[in-house]
């Protein structure tokens, strides 16, 4: 058919259940397979999660297992691939209709996510290098891709909607091995048989006479389609005037060639919960909300009149739903805490950062970020300033910075970006 140029939307294989005596039965298989000795375990542990039942286990050629099973037909559908990755493509398996028997209950087949493009175009090769570290890619660069089409498969059982059709800003600062090649893993090929055994109940394969895609039904596709419609909702227009008025008024806030670094790492980590240790009048988390699209943000602030101000503002740039504001002082908040940050981020009184530090390695979860902003303070840090006015300030940036260098948990690394930006990755 497709030779004939037919285009074919072909869903899950169905097993055909019968009522038997009043009872509802499937069909049995009878499965035979042989692995190497060192893959049985893995082997039945996947197969007991599809209602597969031993019935004998011998030995045979050495080295291998022969193991014997009676398993729902439904528990066989998209375990070859599966079976082959577990057996380092050294067992076989084969099985043939037994019988009928009642109705086993529900079979866990695929337990991972996919990685849905929510944006139509052509993919680009620094949206896929963002999506490859969420998982295995079903495309290269250059292809033409939907909303709602499946371009890989997530590392986490959730499925993760991400635009494989954005392109870099182009910008006139530089940061850190930004400007270094993107390296791209050659994606999975998928056959026909191989996709018709990969996609879940909700889940179609699209063939056309010369490309075989996958995508997700239109059920699902409509929650693509509404996440579409939150993150449009954010108010460029409103976001610029914040930022304006914070110049005008001399408001501390984020540095573009700063903010430049912490959008790649935004983008690249897809966190789903921040931590902002100094709010001011809001900017910094709403491009926090801006790059992390999924993501939930508590940030703290200690002015009552910049915290009042904040509300307003990440209310009338569109993102209050997902920024959670605290009023107080940080270091007698953050013990109340009990989240678990994928990022946080520092921007508050530089007296108390190294009390920010281990709050920040306590929160965090494991091999999550800790950015610092500001650690060289005007340049103070790094050089014999010892005047008075500010000499606290700047022996606690020094006390931070050797705790986040040297701690052997802590891999830390300083860009001389904006007045100094510490990154640092938690190993728990």
């Amino acid at each position: 058919m497709r030779r004939e140029g037919f285009e074919l939307l072909v869903s899950r294989p169905k097993v055909i259940m019968k009522e038997i005596d009043g009872v509802k039965c499937e069909p049995i298989e009878r499965l035979v397979v042989n692995v190497p000795d060192d893959c049985v375990g893995t082997v039945i542990e996947k197969l007991g999660r599809r209602k597969a039942e031993m019935v004998n286990m011998e030995p045979a050629e050495a080295g291998h297992t022969k193991i014997e099973f009676r398993i729902p037909a439904r528990g066989i559908i998209g375990y070859r691939t599966e079976f082959l990755t577990d057996t380092k493509g050294e067992g076989t398996m084969n099985h043939i209709f037994d019988s009928y028997e009642q109705f086993k209950g529900e079979v866990v087949s695929r337990v991972r996510g996919t990685i849905v493009a929510f944006e139509a175009g052509k993919s680009i090769t620094y949206g896929l290098y963002n999506a490859q570290d969420k998982g295995e890619l079903f495309i290269g660069p250059g292809v033409e891709v939907y909303e709602g089409m499946i371009v890989g498969l997530n590392s986490r059982g959730e499925d993760l909607a991400i635009n494989v059709c954005k392109e870099k800003h182009l910008t006139n600062t530089r940061a850190s091995g930004s400007d270094d090649a993107l390296r791209l893993v050659p994606p999975l090929q998928m056959s026909l048989e191989k996709a018709i055994e990969f996609i879940a109940d909700d889940e179609l394969v699209e063939v056309t006479p010369k490309n075989i895609r996958l995508r997700i039904k239109i059920e699902r596709g409509l929650l693509v389609i509404q996440l579409n419609k939150e993150v449009s909702m954010f108010n460029e227009e409103e976001l610029l005037k914040v930022k304006t008025k914070a110049l005008e008024e001399h408001i501390p806030i984020i540095m573009d060639d700063t903010l430049e670094v912490i959008k790649e790492i935004l983008e690249k980590e897809s966190p789903k919960r921040i931590l902002e240790i100094g709010t001011a009048v809001g900017y910094s988390a709403s491009m926090f909300a801006k790059y992390a699209e999924n993501a939930i943000i508590d940030t703290i602030e200690l002015n009552e009149e910049r915290y009042n101000e904040a509300k307003i503002n990440v209310e009338k740039i569109g993102v209050a739903d997902r920024i959670n504001l605290y009023l107080g002082n940080a270091v007698d908040i953050l013990p109340t805490l009990d989240f678990e940050y994928d990022i946080v981020f520092i921007d508050a009184n530089k007296g108390k950062y190294p009390v920010f530090l281990q709050e920040g390695i306590r929160l965090v979860k494991p091999d999550g970020i800790i950015i610092a902003d500001n650690v060289l303070y005007k340049g103070y840090v790094m050089s014999d300033y010892n005047k008075h006015k500010q000499r606290t300030a700047v022996r606690h940036l020094r006390e931070y910075i050797k705790e986040a260098m040297e701690n052997e948990m802590l891999e830390s690394e300083i860009l001389e970006v904006g007045d100094g930006l510490a990154i640092t990755k938690v190993h728990k």
